[in-house]
């Protein structure tokens, strides 16, 4: 069932997370210049992180790593695609989206190669072995485990010899 879940956030968050990279580089973009930032800037450099921090949940959870794995191979499988055949994923991808006062462009983020970044670290993600175990994953057997702890330490006996005959001594 954890398997279903993770399929289910990566199948939604996916599409959204590309549409609001390139919304926010849409923003980012509007009336900027190197001497001068726009609350657009603004606007756009925090959705960015807010995404990155999305696509940061699908790519750190551990109950089920289906979901990156669904959203590196969309990120990636279009990022090959716009390679081999940049005027037909562009026409395919280059519609462009009037939002609010914002051109957004679905081909952005794959133009500017963030898709392919973002797809790459979900990919390493996925294949983290701690991803596939789960949480209730049985112990290793073959783990370090400490010592037990040593007891506790108890002084010596010291008998003291008694004063008297001498019996010991040769003479």
């Amino acid at each position: 069932m954890r398997h279903i879940w993770s399929l289910v956030a990566g199948v939604i968050i996916a599409p959204l997370a590309w549409f609001l990279i390139a919304f926010g580089q849409a923003a980012m973009t509007e009336k900027v210049t190197l001497s001068s930032s726009e609350p657009d800037f603004l606007f756009g450099g925090l959705l960015l992180i807010g995404v990155g921090l999305i696509l940061g949940l699908i790519g750190s959870v551990r109950t089920s790593p289906v979901g990156a794995l669904v959203a590196a191979v969309l990120y990636i499988g279009t990022t090959v695609y716009i390679l081999l055949s940049p005027s037909s994923a562009s026409s395919l991808f280059g519609d462009t989206k009037l939002v609010g006062n914002y051109e957004v462009v679905l081909s952005t983020p794959l133009h500017s190669g963030v898709l392919a970044v973002v797809g790459g670290t979900l990919l390493v993600a996925v294949f983290s072995p701690a991803r596939w175990r789960g949480d209730k994953a049985p112990a290793d057997p073959n783990a370090w485990t400490p010592p037990p702890p040593a007891p506790a330490w108890t002084p010596p006996s010291v008998s003291t010899p008694t004063s008297g005959t001498g019996s010991d001594r040769s003479s």
